[in-house]
């Protein structure tokens, strides 16, 4: 989904008069800035043809009755360590879609779900770097049957998500490095990403057959053994630090493209249908590049 040329208004709060400032009814993307207002937004009135709102600095929760019915997309840009208040997934606007730098998850009532009724139909999820799991449970991502991606900021916490049925795409952010096991991932994950730090071994198995794309972490510095890539996997990206030799088997016949990191100086052996081939920095190693290769990139 792309926010490109689209119409924007920026509201900026300073006071209780800002509020009555009136949002042009032309436009489909407003930012709300508050430079130390402290006051409620519950009388600002927002057009309802706004698709994308991001709020930037506030203290206080948006009541959630002054999203418009058609919000496809709702960002929170957080002041240096302020956090935001908690979300309640039940009482976003059905339409939402992607849904950026969350800090908490509110967990509600069962009788208020009751009274909310089933949850929003978000797809898309970005975790800040201040959510905590700790204190704030990702169970809650479970009654949103319509979730397909989750993005973590900054994550440090071990895995267990393979009740999460519904996702295709993780990414696990900077501070990932934990070992993954068997039944750690998302049973039907299609796309992940192991961030910046993840350094960690990963099971044999524990990558989901149903992954296509996988991008290894900035740091990962350990061997890849012979199958623990999965045997549907078309797209596969290598850190920068990582220079292991790779032997036939170790990439799945499946393999597409393949994006090699700029340490990368050890044997490798490439996969009979790989097309496409990239390479950060050139290299002293000879590579016999099978038939089907259409395009070789070293830069």
């Amino acid at each position: 989904m792309s926010w490109d040329n689209v119409n924007s208004f920026k509201l900026v709060l300073t006071n209780e008069e800002c509020l009555k400032q009136a949002i042009p009814t032309n436009i489909t993307s407003l930012q709300i800035e508050s430079r130390n207002f402290e006051g409620s937004l519950s009388s600002l009135n927002i057009p309802k043809n706004i698709t994308k709102i991001i709020i930037s600095n506030l203290i206080d929760a948006i009541p959630y009755s002054i999203l418009p019915s058609q919000l496809e997309l709702l960002e929170f840009i957080p002041h240096h360590t302020q956090k935001f208040p908690a979300i309640n997934l039940y009482k976003l606007p059905r339409s939402l879609k992607l849904l950026i730098n969350v800090d908490r998850i509110d967990k509600p009532s069962f009788i208020g779900k009751l009274l909310s009724g089933k949850a929003c139909e978000v797809e898309d999820i970005t975790f800040s770097a201040n959510f905590n799991e700790s204190t704030e449970t990702l169970s809650q991502l479970m009654s949103v049957k319509s979730l397909r991606s989750i993005k973590f900021e900054k994550q440090t916490y071990s895995l267990s998500m393979s009740s999460y049925t519904s996702l295709v795409k993780l990414s696990l952010g900077q501070h990932f490095d934990k070992p993954i096991k068997v039944g750690d991932l998302p049973p039907n994950l299609k796309f992940l990403d192991l961030g910046r730090l993840c350094n960690s071994p990963i099971e044999i198995g524990a990558l989901p057959v149903s992954l296509e794309e996988l991008v290894m972490s900035f740091d990962w510095e350990l061997d890849i053994p012979i199958g623990m890539l999965p045997p549907q996997l078309q797209r596969l990206t290598l850190g920068s630090n990582f220079d292991k030799p790779i032997g036939k088997g170790v990439l799945p016949d499946s393999l597409k493209k393949l994006k090699l990191g700029l340490r990368f100086n050890s044997p490798i052996i490439l996969p009979p249908n790989l097309t496409h081939f990239s390479k950060y920095y050139f290299m002293t190693q000879t590579i016999d590049f099978p038939p089907s290769v259409i395009k070789r990139k070293f830069r």
